[in-house]
């Protein structure tokens, strides 16, 4: 079956919010991270085609994680590896 790159950066979240017992805006993050709300919201919904290796750093030290930590590979039902659209989805751009 083939697999696509997805991030954890929600889920992440999600745990270090808990962990801090607090909740984090989208605007913190933004300033914090240095990261545009477009693509704060982009990471939270999984919407990347490309991944730039400045958010991934940033993230994964806002986080306190590796920057493998960010990645995971999921099973793609009816998903056609071959589409050219998907191709970044198994490579994506460091």
């Amino acid at each position: 079956m083939p697999k696509r790159v997805v991030n954890r950066f929600a889920e992440l979240l999600a745990i270090k919010e808990r962990r801090e017992g607090r909740t984090w805006t989208r605007r913190e993050l933004e300033t914090d991270t240095g990261i545009s709300l477009t693509s704060i919201q982009n990471w939270i919904h999984n919407r990347n085609s490309q991944y730039s290796a400045t958010q991934i750093d940033a993230l994964a030290k806002f986080l306190g994680c590796e920057p493998g930590d960010l990645f995971m590979w999921e099973d793609a039902q009816g998903w056609n590896e071959e589409s050219p659209e998907n191709e970044t989805a198994l490579a994506p751009a460091f």
